[in-house]
């Protein structure tokens, strides 16, 4: 971007931590802070918020929502200057540039504005080959206007979407850069807003590179436009919480979930036409399968993958909750290896079978650095650390595909926000971040649930369905197109286990084995401490 890029703020220089976040991302860039001063204008400036008939929103929001706001140092950027523009409220609340200050934008031919102060900004034409960008935390498909994730908990939605777009003058129907969702917790606005703003920066690192490209997302944005809730309105929202506050309570005291892994030897992969009907035949067994006996010190077996026929789990330790590698044997439930590391947490241990050897990358978000397993045997594995990773990876998940080993991956901080490497080797010793990581930013589907893998000359990964209770369920997505330039996805179907039990939560198959994660909740009156000793010794 050698152009200047011009930053719209408001008068005192306060911007949302957030917006300052998104900010940072723009430090060495050539900026000019355009600081935005109101012309009074008699009555259209007065303030037409109805404080009584919205009385308990801003009650709300003064307790729980309100951002953290952040006051520009403009010494923090390497290239920054400032400049002065105007502009008037019309009786309507949209505000106007004054001519003098567009004309003065105009002349600076800025790359792009980012809006981080105002209010409803009308564009003028002589504006409208600029593009101005702002943010919509809401699914603009359904939800737009405002507040930011108020209606979404109200209605019970699982997920709160949100887009970086070029402004237009409609309402939060812009063309847009990029869409993300963040999840949802209906006991509380504060933390479901924490997780909406953290994902932000992302996102409009994301649209920057998309702007650049000249790429908009084909997405629906002719939602329902949201005000200001009433009193009433409000009083219900609060009502719905403390309800969701009470029932998260009452489930985190008493109610356990019971991890096993399942099996289905002998499976006719020839008759498998396409990867849904793995999902079929789970159904179709009624919750009638076989499942690998936990064995004694481990309170639960989860994230099964093969390798060499055989299932190699995590198997979560009764004593300090922390998760060893457990190679099972499918006949006599008996562990065949054990991998584990003093102390350390490891989980989903991500198989795959090179001219090399055997391969194992478990997830290592409790680790400093991200790290894998190889050797000529299971029985025999040798750790090896990726150096390129300064911070150890979530449910890494590898594929070779056409001569190139592809890394996708989450950050420990980026929960839901799917990311995408390249190497030459699957020691991953040369790497890059590919062109339009990160892949996909959702609950629904941003963190893997088992192998990517190609079947009958398609590319398909399973993500996890964290949108309401954790580890309920698998999404599957078909990868149409992955090179070292290009990635694009779509989603092709969703899979829940029915009846008492709960899941999938991970899942792989070879040519004649077929192997899931599953649980069951149960009253335990010793649940509330069996938490409060797993977040006490560090369970992920």
């Amino acid at each position: 971007m050698k152009n200047k890029i011009y930053i719209i703020i408001n008068s005192d220089y306060f911007v949302n931590e957030w917006e300052y976040n998104c900010l940072l991302k723009l430090k060495n860039q050539n900026l000019v802070f355009l600081i935005a001063n109101e012309i009074k204008a008699g009555s259209f400036n007065k303030n037409n918020r109805k404080y009584l008939k919205n009385f308990i929103y801003y009650l709300i929001n003064l307790i729980s929502i309100r951002q953290k706001k952040l006051q520009i140092k403009f010494n923090s950027f390497k290239n920054a200057s400032i400049k002065e523009i105007y502009f008037k409220k019309g009786s309507n609340l949209w505000e106007r540039i004054e001519k003098d200050s567009i004309k003065e934008i105009i002349e600076g031919y800025p790359s792009f504005i980012f809006k981080c102060g105002m209010g409803l900004l009308y564009i003028d034409n002589e504006l409208k080959n600029i593009p101005i960008l702002s943010f919509h935390h809401g699914d603009p498909s359904r939800f737009r206007g405002r507040p930011a994730g108020f209606y979404e908990l109200l209605n019970g939605e699982k997920k709160i979407g949100q887009i970086l777009q070029v402004l237009s003058n409609k309402i939060d129907s812009g063309k847009i850069l990029c869409y993300g969702e963040s999840e949802v917790y209906p006991w509380s606005y504060k933390k479901t807003l924490k997780d909406v703003y953290k994902i932000s920066p992302i996102i409009f690192e994301k649209g920057l590179q998309n702007l650049d490209k000249g790429i908009f997302i084909n997405k629906e944005n002719e939602g329902l436009i949201y005000k200001l809730p009433s009193n009433i309105v409000a009083i219900k929202f609060i009502f719905r919480e403390i309800f969701s506050l009470i029932s998260k309570v009452s489930y985190g005291l008493f109610t356990q979930k019971y991890w096993q892994v399942a099996y289905l030897k002998n499976i006719p992969i020839s008759r498998v036409n396409h990867p849904i009907e793995f999902f079929d035949l789970i159904d179709s067994l009624k919750n009638n399968f076989q499942s690998l006996k936990t064995p004694r010190g481990y309170r639960f077996l989860a994230d099964p993958f093969i390798i060499d026929s055989k299932i190699i789990v995590e198997g979560l330790k009764i004593n300090n909750c922390k998760g060893d590698l457990l190679l099972m044997s499918n006949n006599q439930n008996t562990i065949l290896n054990k991998i584990n590391l003093k102390g350390r947490h490891l989980s989903y241990p991500y198989t795959q079978e090179f001219k090399l050897g055997n391969f194992i990358y478990p997830d290592s978000g409790s680790l400093k650095n991200a790290i894998l397993y190889s050797g000529k045997s299971p029985l025999y594995l040798k750790k090896s650390t990726m150096k390129f990773f300064k911070k150890g990876l979530c449910d890494p998940s590898i594929l070779k595909h056409n001569g190139y080993f592809y890394l996708f991956a989450n950050y420990p901080n980026e929960k839901y926000v799917l990311r995408l490497w390249i190497s030459l080797d699957p020691y991953f010793n040369s790497v890059k971040e590919h062109n339009k990581s990160p892949i996909f930013i959702s609950p629904e589907g941003g963190r893997s649930g088992g192998r990517i893998f190609k079947f009958k000359n398609k590319l398909y990964r399973f993500g996890q369905d964290c949108t309401g209770s954790y580890g309920n369920g698998l999404i599957l997505f078909e990868i149409e197109s992955l090179d070292q330039e290009n990635y694009c996805e779509k989603k092709i179907s969703k899979f829940k286990l029915q009846g008492s039990y709960r899941g999938p939560h991970n899942i792989d198959f070879s040519n004649d084995l077929l192997t899931w994660d599953y649980y069951e909740e149960k009253f335990n009156i010793m649940s509330g401490i069996n938490r409060i000793k797993g977040i006490w010794q560090g369970e992920n």
